[in-house]
This record gives C-alpha cells, sequence and structure tokens, in this order.
C-alpha cells in the first residue's frame, strides 16, 4: 500500500521541482512583460506556492540521499548534496571480490560470494559449552519485584508514539523505503494503524517478519616499581556473536519477567536479513545468533552480556591466588568495557593472570564470543622477563607496546606528545579532502566547520588537554578551509582567526578558539571530582590522589601522573568561585566557562545579521559588511597591483565599503525602490558588472529582492496560526 501511495501520490520529487521551478519562472516573465495583468500575478503566485511545497519535499529527498544532517537547504548548497551523492553512490559500489590474488568480476558469482559469506556467518548458531555459573551472578543486583512490575505493565498508544518520534526523521528506512520521517508526518491519518500493531505484538509476542529486517598506566615504563599487567582484548565480531539462549538465560537470572524476556527473544529469533547490494536486494536468510547493528535495543542487551564477566571477574577475584592491580585495589577494579574494546587489570603475577584467564574463558564459552587475538595485547609493568614468558605462553598473546589506542584514543604513561595527535589531524584531513569547497558558499563552509571539523576536535579536547601545536594546527585547517587555500598558504582575506572565533553577540561567527575552548570543557571534571560525582573515575581519582584532600586545596606532587597536573594547574585559570557560578542544575554551562575566559564586548548589530530570516549566505555576507571586510578594491590595491580602483558599476570614485552600499548612484536608485530591505543582501549577478559590463537595471534588481525577502519568509515554514503571524504571512504573499 506504501510502495503504491509512494508511486502514484508523490512520484518523482526531483523531476517535480525541477519542472516547478521552470513554470515559475516562466511565470515570472510573463509576468515582468505585462505587470498590470491580474491573470498572470494570480499564476505566478500559484506557481511559487508550488515551489515553496516541492522545494520542502526537494530538500528532505537530498539529505536522506546524501547522508548530511548538517547543512540547511536555504544556503542554495543543493551541489553539494549532489555531489556528496555521487561519492556515496561510487564508494559504495560492489563489482569484484578476490581471492588468492584472483579477482572474480562476474556478478552473479560477486553476490553468491557474499551471501554465502553472511549466510555461514550469521546464519548459523554460535555454540556454547558452558551454561550461567549462578554463583557469579549473586555478585551484583538483581531486579526487585518493583521493578519487574514495571517492565511489563501494559503500553499506551502514547508510548508507541513517543518511541517512534524518538527516532531521528532521517535514518536509513526499511525495505520499504519509508524512514521514521515517512511516519511523523502521516502520524495523525496512520498512527492508530501502527499503535494498534505495536500493542498487539505485547499481548501476544508474535513480531511480523516484515518488522525485523535488518591513566591506569601510570609508571609501566619505569623502573623498579610493584608487579602490574594490562590486558586489551579485542572480541571479535561482538554484537555478530551473541547467542540468543544465553541472552535468554541470562535475563532469567537476573530476574527478569518471563513475559519481558519472551519479548526481547521475539524480537530477536524473528530477525532476517537482507544482502542489498548496488541499490538492491540480492537474496536474504534467517539470522540464528547475535544483536543487530543500529537496533536502539542492542547496546542494553550486550550490556548486560558484559555484566556477566564483570561478575565472573569480580568472583574469581575473591579465590586465593589473585592479587589487584597497585593502583586498582582500593576500589576492587578489574576491568573496563566499551563495546568490543575490553581491559582487564591484576597483578603481574602467573596465579592472578590465570584467574582473570579462566574467568574470561568461561565467559566465552557462555556467551558465544571469542578474543581476537591478532588485535589484543597485554601490557606489563615490573614484570620480570621469566615471568613474561609464563604469561605470555599461557594467553597465546604478544606484549603490546605504547602507545595503547583504547576507544580510538591514544594512551601512554608519560605525557601525550603531539605524534600522538595525528590521528586527529588524519581524521581532519581526511574529512577535507574529500569535500569540495566549490560548491559552499562561505555559510556553507561555516556551518560544516561547526558541525564536523569542530565536532571532530571537540571530541578529543572533552578528553584531554591538547598540546598548543595541535591546536594551532586545527585552527589553521579550519582557517584554510573558510577562505580557502593556495599550497600552504591561505587565500587573501581580512578578518582574523581570533575574531572570527568570538561569539555572535560579541562579533564573531560563532567558532571557538581551541585552546580556551579546551579549558572550558575540562571545567567538566573539575566540577565532577570538586562535587564528588557518583562514577568511577572519580572514585579512582579520589583514592589515589586526593584522599582526605579537597581538590581545591591539594597541593599538586611529583608522583602524580602529569594528566592529573594538567587539570590541577587550571585552578589558576578556573577558580571555585567561577565555577560554581557556571553550574546550573548540577551541570556545568561550558559556554558560561568559555565566556568567562574571553575578553570582548557585544556588538550592536549581532541580532540584525544573525536573523534567522536571513538566508544563510546572506547573513555571512552581512557580517562581512558591518566589520568592513569585504574585498573591495580599495583593500586589494593594499596587497595586488590593479589596473583600476575604481567602482566597477560607475566608475566614478574610488570602490569602497561606504561608495559601494551607501554613495554609488546605482545604490542609490536600489534604496529608493528597496529602503529599508536593503541591508539584508547581496548584489545578485555582481560578477556581471565586473567582467561583462552589464548590470541589471535598479527596478528589475529591487524585484529580485523582493522575491528573495519574499521566498526565504515563506519557506521557513515555522509561522504558527495565531492572528499576527497569519496576517504576517498575509503582508509578505502580497508583495
Amino acid at each position: 500500500m506504501l510502495k503504491r501511495f509512494n508511486k502514484e501520490e508523490v512520484g518523482d520529487v526531483v523531476l517535480k521541482y525541477r519542472e516547478a521551478k521552470e513554470d515559475f519562472s516562466r511565470a515570472q516573465e510573463a509576468l515582468a512583460a505585462n505587470p498590470t495583468d491580474l491573470s498572470l500575478h494570480h499564476l505566478a503566485s500559484q506557481a511559487q506556492h508550488k515551489v515553496l511545497v516541492l522545494q520542502i519535499c526537494y530538500a528532505s529527498y537530498l539529505k536522506q540521499q546524501s547522508k548530511i544532517n548538517w547543512l540547511k537547504f536555504n544556503d542554495e548548497n543543493s551541489k553539494f548534496f549532489h555531489a556528496f551523492m555521487r561519492k556515496r553512490k561510487v564508494d559504495n559500489r560492489i563489482t569484484s571480490f578476490s581471492i588468492g590474488g584472483i579477482i572474480e568480476e562476474d556478478y552473479p558469482k560477486v553476490v553468491e560470494h557474499f551471501l554465502s559469506h553472511f549466510k555461514n556467518f550469521m546464519g548459523k548458531r554460535s555454540w556454547t559449552s558452558k551454561e550461567i555459573d549462578s554463583n557469579c551472578i549473586s555478585q551484583g543486583n538483581r531486579l526487585s519485584v518493583d521493578l519487574q512490575v514495571s517492565l511489563v505493565r501494559p503500553f499506551t498508544k502514547r508510548d508507541v508514539r513517543k518511541a517512534l518520534f524518538s527516532i531521528h526523521s532521517c535514518k536509513s528506512p526499511g525495505l520499504d523505503g519509508f524512514g521514521s520521517g515517512f511516519f511523523k508526518g502521516l502520524w495523525s491519518d496512520i498512527g492508530d494503524e501502527i499503535s494498534t500493531a505495536v500493542l498487539e505484538f505485547f499481548q501476544g509476542g508474535y513480531l511480523p517478519k516484515e518488522l525485523n529486517e535488518t591513566d591506569l598506566l601510570k609508571g609501566y615504563t619505569r623502573k623498579n616499581i610493584s608487579a602490574r599487567c594490562l590486558m586489551k582484548i579485542d572480541l571479535s565480531k561482538v554484537y555478530d556473536n551473541v547467542d540468543w539462549l544465553f541472552v535468554g538465560d541470562l535475563l532469567k537470572q537476573l530476574y527478569f519477567p518471563s513475559r519481558f524476556i519472551g519479548w526481547i527473544l521475539a524480537c530477536l529469533k524473528g530477525t532476517n536479513y537482507n544482502l542489498l547490494m548496488n541499490g538492491r536486494i540480492q537474496g536474504s536468510f534467517k539470522g540464528e545468533k547475535g544483536l543487530r547493528q543500529g537496533d536502539p535495543m542492542s547496546p542494553l542487551l550486550f550490556v548486560i552480556v558484559m555484566e556477566y564477566l564483570t561478575r565472573l571477574l569480580a568472583y574469581y577475584s575473591d579465590k586465593k591466588g589473585f592479587g589487584f592491580h597497585p593502583l586498582c585495589k582500593h576500589i576492587r577494579l578489574t576491568n573496563l568495557c566499551f563495546a568490543d574494546d575490553l581491559i582487564m587489570f591484576c597483578k603481574g603475577n602467573v596465579s592472578s593472570v590465570r584467574k582473570i584467564h579462566e574467568a574470561f574463558t568461561v565467559f566465552c564459552d557462555s556467551t558465544g564470543l571469542s578474543a581476537n587475538k591478532s588485535k589484543s595485547h597485554i601490557y606489563f609493568g615490573g614484570v620480570k622477563d621469566p615471568i613474561k614468558a609464563q604469561i605470555l605462553e599461557m594467553l597465546q598473546m604478544e606484549e603490546g607496546s605504547f602507545p595503547l589506542s583504547y576507544l580510538g584514543v591514544h594512551l601512554r604513561p608519560t605525557k601525550w606528545k603531539a605524534s600522538d595527535c595525528g590521528v586527529i589531524l588524519d581524521k581532519l584531513n581526511k574529512k577535507l579532502n574529500c569535500w569540495a569547497s566549490r560548491n559552499l558558499s562561505f555559510a556553507g563552509r561555516a556551518q560544516l566547520i561547526h558541525s564536523v571539523l569542530l565536532g571532530i576536535r571537540n571530541f578529543w579536547m572533552s578528553i584531554f588537554i591538547l598540546p598548543s601545536k595541535i591546536t594551532a594546527a586545527i585552527d589553521k585547517s579550519c582557517r584554510d578551509f573558510l577562505w580557502g587555500s593556495i599550497g600552504n598558504r591561505s587565500k587573501l582575506h581580512l578578518p582574523s582567526w581570533e575574531k572570527v572565533c568570538l561569539p555572535k553577540k560579541l562579533g564573531g561567527v560563532g567558532f571557538r578558539e581551541g585552546k580556551k575552548w579546551n579549558m572550558a570543557l575540562m571545567a567538566n571534571f573539575i566540577w565532577a571530582i570538586s562535587s564528588k560525582q557518583d562514577c568511577l573515575w572519580v572514585k579512582w581519582i579520589s583514592s589515589i590522589y586526593l584522599k582526605d584532600f579537597d581538590i581545591w586545596k591539594v597541593p599538586i606532587s611529583p608522583d602524580m601522573c602529569w594528566y592529573v597536573k594538567k587539570l590541577l594547574r587550571l585552578r589558576q585559570v578556573i577558580d571555585e568561585g567561577c565555577l560554581q557560578q557556571a553550574v546550573k542544575g548540577g551541570k556545568v554551562s561550558i559556554k558560561h566557562v568559555y565566556s568567562s575566559l574571553i575578553s570582548a564586548t557585544s556588538v550592536g548589530y549581532a541580532d540584525t545579521v544573525w536573523n534567522k530570516l536571513i538566508v544563510p549566505k546572506h547573513r555571512f555576507f552581512y557580517w562581512q559588511i558591518f566589520n568592513r571586510q569585504l574585498l573591495t578594491r580599495d583593500h586589494l590595491s593594499r596587497f595586488l597591483t590593479l589596473t583600476s580602483a575604481l567602482c566597477p558599476v560607475c566608475e566614478s570614485d574610488l570602490e569602497t565599503h561606504s561608495h559601494l552600499f551607501m554613495e554609488c548612484i546605482f545604490s542609490r536608485k536600489v534604496f529608493e525602490e528597496i529602503g529599508k530591505w536593503l541591508g539584508y543582501f547581496h548584489w545578485p549577478d555582481s560578477n556581471g558588472c565586473i567582467f561583462d559590463s552589464a548590470c541589471k537595471m535598479a527596478s528589475r534588481l529591487s524585484m529580485d529582492i523582493k522575491d528573495s525577502v519574499k521566498h526565504r519568509v515563506l519557506s521557513l515554514g515555522t509561522l504558527s496560526h495565531r492572528k499576527k503571524d497569519m496576517y504576517f504571512r498575509m503582508v509578505v504573499e502580497s508583495w
């Protein structure tokens, strides 16, 4: 039914949008030739309305196809969407495979090869040889009766709606091609049917097949320290190998209600996989094990699976012969885990490592999981070579060397080096190398820097205080992308990076200066320690370094690790009073801390320049105008040799900001037509004035500006049905 609806009602969105634009263009031309014809006014209004409606559909289509959510369609960066779509198709296309150096390009054989691989791997059950040890389950909590009752309480249509609307609208759709955005948009029409189908599952436990397709390292390099070791284990295909029967048994041991367990197993056992290659379904098979990637339930189930390992390690750590890692015995810490990255700690002797190994072996035999030994390593500190040899022989694992990579972060016992940060610059350059800045306006580039480049930077800055050399290199990469670069130098531009990085209300574009932003992010850690938050790392810091001291009074001692020293030195910049002012509702406002580190005054034009009614690329241009930082000929003449510095439009005076927008005869004529609207827009077709010596008439330009304003306001789609907004819309439509 939905496919028929898409074909008959929605149709080809791209074609419809192009045709609507052409119709609107013809209607405008006819109206310009006969401005007094009321029928042409009516036709132009209808054509315009059609374009605005299809524009929203087209923007949604482009975002889904290109998988880009950060860019605003009204910034006119559709070229970038198309470029990214083409790149995705090329990158994702599979036409051959290679075995033993022989390349097979026969497409039916290629399809069969991939289908057979996934079917043999995910279509066969993991055989387990151990049952769950009930003794180790008692090492932790189990569900109380009240919690059991809350899990199986009756669900309502409101719960179904809340769950659906929590899914991002641009998430990949199912086999029918409809994503969550489609169901959200038509909820008023189909919400009851969807809710009924979902609630029937909770009542009967039947799921239709179609719905289920798819610093602890401190001292390791020192001599004469107590023996210690750390094992970094890479779990092989961690989500894909979890045994379903184990999941059911574990939930039962933890006192989950049998009805709730039935729901979980119905979702797991109803899994069917479809092999999608080059845009077409090439085959399917039924799953027999594993947790589905992307399913919001999978991470929660995996946490429960790994909880079994934690309890096993706690159980074995109580046995004779086990010794804790010297820096972990205060809080009895044996392991850290996130997804397939697992770290286990113990004393550096054979008996302690053997207990860890026994617990991990029981875990693997029960769950169907296993270690990828080629990617797993053990790290020693203060362990003699004969003991190392015994441990390595027992584990059949290689000894690792620092830096240790955990969750993509390079860790080492000594101070972080600039060379350890190469991964950050590599990630930035990888993004920059696949982006074509020529397809983006300045506003588009600024948005990309905000959302992607600085997003990568912020992730690392939220963990470490980056070396100044790396912070400067990141700033340079962003600066070069914004203004463009020639070789190793940025193209000619007037604003300083410090100016650009100021908040908008202080006269900048809203980027955040790297070094100060890094310090502001560290305020989160200082507050967590100061307020003694209930989390593992705070407990560890308190037990090892603070002891009975308050973080604001503890002295910096030589035996502290470099990272803790860095945090404590920040007290000179972020004092207790500053931090208290930044705390709201128990959380630190990083923006407030960052603002306290900036010394600049507010500007009066910020609200005008960054008004949401202005098209994004016009906002950036407007910001340049207010700061007199356009590359007008009076500025260019300071750096380049020009044949003429006169205004290319009137050729009667030097081209300056004031002349270009206030004194030029052409500007004055446009002012007469536009008045107060002038400041919001740049000159359409300004290149024609310079290179073709052919400027538009002022009346024609003013009409274009009016149309731009009108389309911008109507395309926002944020006006409510209040009388004030309805009147505003009526006025705009009458322009």
